[in-house]
């Protein structure tokens, strides 16, 4: 088993690495990778499932596009990188699925921000490079590897990286969303519908937590 992580940059995967193969520990993996600049949330959130990869021996996997690359995109547009810039992109992207970009934009109607278009650029971006280096990884391992990934809900609506998953090969990708205390009902996605909705309806299973005492 694999397991891939949004909130490793890809530049990082040599301390991911060294970190599974336990050359230092995880206080030391934290600095060398600057996650709390680089990721905000604390790394005690995702300390039990590294440690216990680590432990099984699974392929860590960092998924993380350049925080300053998809910020670059979100401000000047695909348009406005360098042809060095350009060629850390992969180089089979779809910006056309409507259903996806009405997602993001109801994702995205209450947050003030630039240019609409290029903050979905941004987030195109950002789904397609975490999709092409896990086909990338499972198409060198095929077919005994199985890949795991953690990203936000967003990412992991089928719309954003499974579909761009199996796009590229013969993969079969399901999504699966935690949610707490019962099974929340999906709603067929119309005009209307909410962001909740919406996300809620691009995936396959929940996975259902019951709150403790």
């Amino acid at each position: 088993l694999g397991l891939g992580f949004e909130m490793v940059r890809r530049q990082s995967q040599a301390h991911l690495s060294s970190y599974a193969e336990r050359d230092f520990e995880l206080d030391e993996f934290s600095r060398k990778v600057n996650w709390a600049e680089e990721w905000g949330f604390p790394i005690e959130y995702y300390a039990p499932t590294l440690q216990t990869g680590r432990d099984q021996g699974a392929s860590l996997l960092a998924l993380g596009v350049k925080r300053d690359l998809t910020m670059k995109v979100a401000t000047v547009g695909i348009e406005g990188l360098t042809p060095v810039e350009q060629r850390e992109l992969p180089s089979d992207m779809d910006f056309l699925k409507t259903e996806h970009r009405a997602l993001f934009d109801s994702l995205t109607q209450d947050h003030p921000h630039g240019d609409p278009n290029r903050m979905y650029a941004a987030q195109v971006v950002w789904d397609e490079s975490m999709a092409d280096a896990s086909a990338s990884f499972l198409a060198a391992r095929a077919p005994g590897r199985k890949l795991l990934i953690l990203a936000g809900k967003a990412h992991c609506h089928h719309l954003g990286i499974p579909s761009r998953v199996e796009r590229r090969g013969d993969f079969r990708v399901v999504s699966v969303i935690p949610v707490e205390g019962q099974p929340v009902k999906t709603k067929p996605v119309t005009a209307s519908s909410s962001a909740d909705d919406r996300l809620l309806a691009g995936y396959d299973y929940q996975l259902v937590f019951s709150a403790k005492d």
